[in-house]
């Protein structure tokens, strides 16, 4: 789950915000597994909002 935020961090940075949201709802939509995804879980939703009008760039 942390790959999956760390990589759509990536592709924010690169402009790729359709990709970045598809790994940002997964990772949202993934069960539990380490001590810290509720956390994780947290911080793709709120950066998903932040993204989801975003186009991508060209």
């Amino acid at each position: 789950m942390r790959q999956r935020l760390e990589y759509a961090r990536t592709l924010i940075e690169l402009g790729r915000h359709a990709e970045a949201r598809e790994q940002l709802q997964t990772s949202v939509g993934l069960p539990q597994a380490q001590w810290d995804d509720p956390v994780t879980q947290e911080e793709a939703a709120k950066m998903l909002k932040e993204i989801q009008d975003k186009e991508d760039k060209t």
